[in-house]
């Protein structure tokens, strides 16, 4: 067997051959570290015939096999794990002893007879990390469906996808953020600095994978005195991680040079195609389209304090309501709290699905509010997962209108406090008994509601009344249904130009200075209120976003002008109070 596939299937035996090497080369025992030979053991084109619990279900899987998984990482507080990285065997041949090495596995320490005897010293002993992962909620069904997996084995595990999930492991369903959706997940353990990843991270690991543990106490194994490794989680496979790379949203999608080339060179023709895909989206209204297409482009840049700078948060008002009438829609809606009752949000949710790599649609119910937590909170050191404990770059569609009457009880308060703050300030908190602390996000936020939405977004934008949502499927919606290769020009398109660098020449600012004068100027001569250092701001985020829409990186008068055009229409459509303060 080539050493690359023994490495795959059988990766305990080439480590162990990869040990010995090491020891008679005169390094320390304990420095043995599989991450440094990785690359040497496996080629390029080796990488796409490992499975994925991505795509295949670990019960499909001989264990002690070598898996990739591309994952978030949802809870740190399962480590760190002290554990015996080596062990001194007696050779067959020989007749005597010799080191072996037991990193990367799940050791059976009761069987050791210097476990038994106390034998061990220190420098057999090690520290691993130890985090419970998830496959990425909200991931799209086309980024799925890019996985490097090998088509026949996407197949032959079509019926597996589900699978990854134990049904009858409540504890796993709780720590995964959207309740009902089905996932993969493992417990994944960490060796050298990777150990201090960090929770809400995304990462690729390639590690041997392990059957789930049954769940033991130390008491039970006769283990009391030694940090043996307590499974939490029974159902869950345990994978031992030989590389690991820390994801950034930027690596969403695999991107070449040709693509970013492309796409600059093309960027006004594909804005024009995907304005008409979102104006199609909501009824043929372009100025809607505009705006959603300028936060679907937007990112958390930097943060000053509580200010998420870059991030553009997006209210489209006047939306009409409509109930799901299909029966077949009706099922399907009641698999999971997260499909809207709105029969018109599901159907935009399913056309921005389409474009976006990863996308929740999270309906403002009295259910869903009162019965789920949308911030994760710890109980008896298990991290529970919270609704927006999701990846950077997530786009999430709030619907308030299914908010109906009624009751809204403590957790229910507890969750619109959290999206507020989520919203605003790009903030989750995390709820642990006796503290809570803050981390970091990049989501953006389309609200769609009836009125002015109870959230604090950067601008709001009446759908124009005239306007009337497609209802019928998008099989039957010629104006909707576009190839897969025009979808992927748009995923392209969104994804370069939302991460392209930006600039303001100087001849520039004190265009955009003088023009903040005049507009101060004729406000206060038409007894109008003055535009605000909010007002200013907004201008230069959306004309920020507007250039990156051209395919521009530097910021032109024509396309500052175009901005406030653009603002000028959409004031248009606000009542008189609002429209001197159009961000409102």
């Amino acid at each position: 067997m080539p050493q690359s596939a023994n490495m795959i299937h059988k990766p305990l035996v080439t480590l162990n051959t990869c040990f010995e090497e090491h020891i008679k080369s005169g390094h320390p025992p304990a420095n043995f570290n599989a991450s440094t030979i990785l690359g040497d053991l496996l080629q390029a084109h080796d990488l796409q015939e490992i499975p994925s619990l991505n795509t295949t279900s670990h019960i499909a899987l001989d264990p002690e096999i070598l898996v990739t998984f591309r994952c978030m990482v949802q809870d740190t507080n399962l480590g760190p794990e002290i554990y015996l990285s080596i062990n001194e065997v007696n050779d067959s041949s020989t007749g005597q002893k010799k080191l072996r090495s037991l990193k990367y596995r799940d050791a059976d320490l009761a069987d050791m007879d210097q476990f038994n005897e106390g034998r061990i010293p220190n420098e057999f002993l090690d520290e691993r990390g130890v985090v419970y992962c998830i496959s990425p909620p909200g991931e799209s069904g086309w980024l799925k469906a890019n996985d490097h997996s090998s088509i026949d084995q996407k197949l032959d595990n079509l019926s597996l996808n589900n699978q990854n999930e134990s049904a009858s492991d409540p504890q796993t369903k709780s720590k995964f953020p959207l309740p009902g959706v089905s996932h993969a997940s493992a417990i994944v353990k960490l060796y050298g600095e990777d150990k201090n990843i960090t929770v809400g991270s995304e990462i690729e690991i390639i590690g041997v994978l392990n059957r789930p543990s049954p769940s033991t106490t130390a008491a039970e194994s006769g283990d009391a005195d030694f940090d043996l490794p307590k499974p939490t989680f029974p159902n869950t496979p345990v994978v031992h991680a030989l590389s690991v790379k820390t994801l950034k949203n930027k690596d969403a999608m695999v991107i070449s040079q040709e693509d970013i080339t492309n796409v600059r060179q093309q960027a006004k023709d594909i804005r024009a195609q995907l304005l008409e895909y979102l104006g199609n989206t909501f009824g043929g209204d372009m100025v809607v389209a505009e705006y959603v297409l300028l936060q679907l482009l937007s990112r958390v840049t930097s943060k000053r304090g509580v200010f998420a700078l870059g991030q553009f948060s997006l209210n489209v008002t006047e939306f009409p309501t409509e109930s799901i009438k299909s029966g077949t829609e009706r099922d399907e809606a009641k698999k999971t709290l997260f499909t809207s009752a709105n029969a018109l949000t599901s159907k935009i949710s399913s056309i921005l699905r389409k474009i976006l790599p990863t996308f929740v649609e999270l309906p403002l119910s009295l259910d869903v509010l009162n019965t789920t937590s949308f911030y994760p909170r710890s109980t008896d050191e298990n991290l529970l997962a919270g609704v927006l404990q999701l990846l950077d770059g997530t786009c999430v569609l709030v619907d308030e209108t299914v908010l109906e009457e009624g009751t809204l009880k403590d957790q229910g308060v507890r969750n619109i406090q959290a999206l507020n703050k989520v919203i605003q300030q790009q903030l989750l908190g995390y709820a642990y008994p006796f503290h809570e602390f803050d981390l970091s996000t990049d989501l953006g936020f389309i609200v769609v509601s009836r009125a002015k939405s109870m959230f604090p977004c950067h601008c709001m934008v009446p759908l124009n009344k005239s306007s009337t949502i497609p209802l019928q499927s998008l099989e039957d919606n010629d104006s909707l249904n576009i190839s897969e290769q025009v979808l992927c020009n748009f995923r392209k398109y969104l994804h370069i130009l939302k991460h392209t660098d930006y600039d303001i020449p100087e001849s520039i600012s004190q265009h955009i200075q003088q023009r903040f004068v005049e507009s101060r100027k004729e406000a206060s001569s038409q007894s109008q209120p003055l535009p605000t250092q909010d007002d200013l701001m907004l201008q230069l985020n959306l004309a920020r976003l507007v250039s990156l829409s051209f395919g521009s990186s530097e910021l032109t008068q024509e396309l500052f002008d175009y901005t406030l055009n653009l603002e000028k229409t959409r004031s248009s459509r606000l009542e008189p109070t609002v429209a001197a303060h159009p961000q409102k």
